[in-house]
């Protein structure tokens, strides 16, 4: 369990923000890699735009798992993991009616 447990419903979308390590280095390009559970599973990179000049950002759609986990890497191969700890939320399904 995340040591503060963010909760975010499934099927919605969020905007990643960012403006850490990578931005600060100079980074041309950002990209915001992200997978489901623990596994990371259905993993994939989605190319961040810049928004004001020093922040990054893109859109996710939560539509997999129980958990979305997410870092940063840049074009020349570099990574922000959050010092091995990366970032997440809990994706909370308990909202969604079946039929």
């Amino acid at each position: 369990m995340r040591e503060q447990e963010e909760r975010v419903a499934l099927a919605e979308k969020i905007e990643v923000r960012y403006k850490g390590l990578l931005v600060k280095a100079g980074a041309n390009r950002v990209y915001l890699h992200c997978g489901f559970g623990s596994e990371w599973k259905n993993a994939r990179d989605i190319a961040m735009s810049m928004d004001e000049g020093t922040t990054w950002k893109a859109m996710l759609e939560l539509n997999d798992g129980t958990e979305v986990n997410f870092c940063f890497r840049d074009d020349a191969g570099n990574w922000d993991n959050n010092n091995g700890r990366n970032w997440g939320f809990v994706v909370d399904n308990s909202q969604l009616i079946s039929h």
